[in-house]
């Protein structure tokens, strides 16, 4: 905490002697992003953000911090207060944001005359908001927050009561299943386990045969399986998910020491857990990992998990809460073009004229690339931001590579992806770096560096990158360096090629069909001409590239940012300063190959906004049958005869 919210935290504390419903809020150093593990210490005190294997903000002097927990939108949400010296309230911090709102307290919260402490909060699939309340008599009561329409909650009711004995920080935590809430009592209650039946309130409680230490967990695939941290490390009972019954024998699943919180990501595939050995520490199980743990219980060692970070502070939380992907705001059609903006925190969708929907983060240099693959899918990926899915079918957002797994090795500037699901991914720094992170079969990936292109251009329209159909070559821009560089991707070596003279723009694409031409703006090549746009022909079999590019338009005062083919239509999109998504035809792309440059100027505008120098990366999402239809055989056929003709040409 800086010395500016101790002395607010002071004032604050002054204040609330006088006035109990007085409100205040926190500020965290580092912004909310995906892959955040927010924690809370043994005593209710400290708010913690940890990210890859750093603690990035610390929040202390906090009075009575119950639990964290994130909603679908990946906003952080933490309930705190006693009731007396400082009130209770329920305050969120929102996705990429740092300052914390007052979301509930008061009479809208409605806490129980004897509440005092909150001890979690969690949201369902419908996003109310359950929080459990710690009673003077040491039992817990439930409320049920549903949402106003207006970004609120209209007044909690009490849902739900559990037993008593909830005597230390660890009891009370929250856990749910698509039918059931889970309760804790935590390592100095009676050690109970309880659930309530969401669809009408039912609870029942069991002792199982192992200390309850605080958190459960339930594993979306393994349904009638609960997970609970104890002081021998992570065990499972089994519940049944019609009635709620939790069995009593519980299997140690995950070997060590005294483990405290537990968090599942479903997009991140990963069990969070809080471990005490080694001074502190937050490990994580894969689903390979898990998997093994379940079907050979105690053969799996925290030990030899996954280490997010070291901390020093043996009693670092006592409950979890990781942020997820937000999901996209828009749904992914075949057609749609997707533009990520000048300064990489953006990504537009546009379809036909209209621009569809914004995806935003407020932390500069953080989306590098958009990509597609054959089935229409969309790919994000981003330094602090890993690589997303979005399924076409589903619109469901899947975390295929965690922050932690693309990090320290420069930033990341673009992905492809091959067609047997294996990822490229191209970083600013360390020479251009391009890592390859092929599918392990677990849902997971292994990572292997192929080589570097040797680009250190320093600013944004570097390093974005195309994959041949073959998945021999991927091609990488340098426009810092002025060069379009093809690397093997088995051997890591390179072919490249340097502009004469004058500056590359932003972005390079290729010809979807048949892979014969890079495309590319450049300004001042071979001459005094302004930005136009070339055709450099190039090999996708031995990464070979022309000499001379062809002009495909006959305006010179239109610089192309970025640009990408319809992988099914072989439309070409391109954003145009200023302000400016156009379109060429196939057939126009093959005339200006031919010898028949197009105007842009002239072309249709698909969609004309304020955003200045809206793109650095581009790509278009359509699905490509397999095999090809008779429309892209005509096409290929045509390709074929322009590109012979050229040759011919070429050859004179």
């Amino acid at each position: 905490m800086s010395a500016r919210q101790k002395w607010v935290g002071l004032l604050a504390g002054c204040m609330l002697a006088f006035a109990p419903g007085a409100l205040w809020a926190i500020t965290i150093s580092s912004a909310v992003m995906p892959g955040d593990v927010f924690g809370v210490n043994n005593v209710g005190t400290t708010l913690y953000q940890f990210r890859y294997n750093t603690t990035a903000s610390t929040v202390s002097g906090l009075t009575n911090l119950g639990g964290v927990t994130t909603d679908r939108a990946g906003n952080l949400w933490f309930a705190h207060g006693d009731g007396s010296t400082v009130p209770f309230q329920i305050e969120m911090i929102p996705f990429a944001g740092t300052t914390s709102t007052v979301k509930l307290s008061g009479t809208t919260l409605n806490a129980p005359a004897t509440a005092t402490g909150m001890r979690d909060l969690i949201f369902d699939s419908s996003g109310n908001l359950y929080v459990s309340f710690y009673l003077s008599d040491g039992s817990l009561s439930l409320y049920k927050y549903l949402p106003d329409g207006l970004g609120g909650f209209q007044t909690g009711t009490p849902v739900g009561s559990f037993g008593g004995g909830f005597g230390d920080y660890g009891g009370g935590r929250l856990s749910l299943s698509p039918n059931q809430l889970f309760v804790t009592t935590g390592i100095w209650g009676p050690q109970r386990l309880y659930s309530m039946r969401l669809l009408d309130g039912m609870t029942s409680n069991v002792a199982p045969d192992t200390n309850v230490a605080g958190q459960t967990q339930f594993l979306p695939g393994y349904p009638n399986l609960l997970l609970y941290s104890t002081p021998d490390g992570v065990r499972t009972v089994s519940f049944n998910s019609t009635t709620g019954a939790i069995g009593t024998t519980s299997t140690q699943v995950l070997v060590g020491n005294f483990n405290d919180g537990l968090v599942y990501s479903a997009a991140a595939g990963r069990l969070y857990l809080s471990n005490r050995a080694n001074g502190g520490e937050i490990r994580f199980a894969t689903n390979a990992q898990l998997a093994q743990a379940i079907s050979n219980p105690g053969t799996v060692n925290i030990s030899d998990l996954g280490q997010l970070l070291q901390s020093g502070n043996a009693s670092i939380d006592r409950d979890l809460a990781v942020i997820e992907p937000p999901p996209y705001p828009g749904i992914v059609q075949q057609g749609d073009v997707w533009v990520v903006d000048s300064n990489l925190r953006s990504v537009h969708q546009f379809r036909g004229s209209t621009k569809v929907s914004t995806f935003t983060l407020n932390t500069d240099d953080m989306i590098g690339g958009v990509a597609t693959d054959l089935n229409a899918n969309l790919y994000i990926a981003g330094s602090g931001l890993g690589v997303y899915r979005i399924d076409r079918n589903t619109n469901q957002v899947a975390w295929l590579l965690k922050p932690d797994e693309v990090a320290g090795v420069g930033q990341v500037r673009d992905i492809a992806v091959a067609s047997d699901g294996t990822l490229y991914i191209t970083y600013y720094g360390q020479s251009g770096r391009v890592d390859k992170f092929t599918p392990d079969g677990s849902g997971g990936y292994t990572r292997s560096q192929i080589g570097a292109t040797g680009l250190g251009g320093g600013d944004r329209g570097n390093h974005h990158a195309w994959l041949t159909n073959n998945g021999n070559y991927l091609l990488v821009s340098g426009r810092g360096d002025n060069k379009i560089v093809a690397m093997d991707t088995s051997t890591g070596s390179i072919n490249s090629w340097s502009l004469p003279s004058g500056n590359l723009a932003a972005e390079i694409a290729l010809d979807p069909f048949t892979n014969t031409y890079v495309l590319f703006c450049g300004g001042d090549v071979g001459g005094a001409q302004p930005y136009q746009l070339f055709a450099l022909s190039f090999n996708p079999n031995t990464g070979a590239f022309g000499t001379a590019p062809i002009a495909l338009n006959t305006d010179t005062d239109d610089w192309v940012d970025a640009l990408a083919f319809d992988p099914l239509t072989g439309d070409l999109y391109m954003s145009v300063r200023y302000n400016q998504l156009v379109k060429a035809t196939y057939a126009q792309y093959l005339a200006a190959l031919a010898g028949s440059p197009f105007d842009i100027d002239l072309l249709p505008r698909v969609y004309t906004g304020a955003e200045a120098n809206v793109a650095r990366d581009m790509v278009v999402t359509n699905r490509v049958p397999e095999p090809a239809s008779c429309v892209l055989f005509g096409l290929g056929l045509i390709g074929l005869l322009v590109a012979r003709r050229r040759v011919v040409r070429l050859g004179q």
